[in-house]
């Protein structure tokens, strides 16, 4: 029996990157045999239907359609794609990435392989400007792979397929499978860990290759910072999700212990260690720090995110 695919995009007053996005969609080969590409979607956050020209571009794609979500937030806009897409799997990438030829194809071939309920691909960080050598230095835009055929250990939506019928009941009580208390930072990750405790397996597929663009206002000082701090800040407060009573107390108490030992140990790695680790030294002990006070401070429900929209 085929399988149904959808491959869809959420975007938010990008209208440029999102056209060069829907280009490598045109350019993308058939998934592997046994799927059907038979949908995409397009859903725009932004009430003002700013992507609404550019889509018009690419009505030939199979089956596409574009949505409005009103709503503000990731978690809402990919819980309209779900609701809205029809197919047995949903292949997300972000409206500011490019996806290579091959890549539905190595997602779906992955899927075939190991039967998981999500596979992700490892997505390519690119600089429109050369940073800062510290900006590199704390591996902030660093490519995550785990080991050749290992399954990884995380669900990011901006390089993943999806099995729809999987996630739609995956609800937990929750209004949709995205949880709106992830509105805009971490919505995928939350789905994940309800994947694995669950039992579900979340592949990996090393050829499925997407490559993101780092515009140069996301290298500054301040942006690097509270993307570390969102990073620690949502594995804290996703894992306390979906915890319920007397172990909801522990593990909140865990998370603050062990981010209070990643602030100090990535205190003493940067400061003490400087002067034979160099810029490396000193940007790995901050990397290290921060996460760790971010996920202190998603411990105790302080809600730290990277994405400030544009009014």
């Amino acid at each position: 029996m085929t399988a149904t695919v959808s491959v869809a995009l959420v975007t938010y007053r990008r209208p440029e990157q999102l056209r060069t996005a829907l280009q490598s969609v045109r350019n993308l080969d058939h998934p592997a045999p046994g799927y059907d590409w038979t949908t995409t979607i397009v859903v725009d956050n932004d009430p003002d239907q700013s992507a609404k020209a550019v889509c018009a571009e690419f009505a030939d794609l199979p089956g596409f359609s574009y949505r409005v979500q009103d709503r503000p937030g990731i978690a809402a806009a990919r819980n309209l794609v779900l609701d809205v897409c029809g197919t047995d799997f949903v292949g997300f990438f972000d409206d500011d990435e490019e996806v290579s030829p091959s890549w539905l194809r190595a997602l779906t071939q992955r899927q075939a392989a190991t039967g998981a309920a999500a596979v992700v691909g490892p997505v390519e960080y690119r600089y429109e400007q050369p940073p800062p050598a510290w900006v590199t230095a704390t591996a902030t835009w660093a490519s995550e792979s785990p080991a050749p055929d290992a399954d990884a250990g995380w669900l990011t939506t901006n390089n993943a397929l999806l099995q729809a019928t999987i996630a739609q009941r995956l609800t937990d009580g929750r209004a949709a499978a995205f949880d709106d208390e992830f509105g805009f930072d971490g919505e995928d990750y939350q789905l994940g860990l309800r994947l694995q405790r669950d039992g579900f397996r979340i592949a990996f597929a090393p050829d499925a290759a997407a490559t993101e663009w780092v515009p140069p206002h996301r290298t500054t000082r301040q942006a690097i910072i509270r993307r570390l701090l969102r990073d620690g800040n949502i594995m804290s407060r996703a894992d306390l999700s979906l915890r319920r009573g007397p172990a909801k107390l522990l593990v909140r108490a865990r998370h603050i212990v062990v981010g209070a030992a990643r602030v100090g140990g990535g205190l003493f790695r940067g400061l003490f260690r400087l002067p034979r680790g160099g810029l490396a030294g000193a940007a790995s002990g901050a990397r290290t720090s921060l996460i760790g006070a971010g996920q202190m401070l998603g411990a105790v429900n302080v809600v730290v995110s990277s994405h400030r929209r544009r009014a």
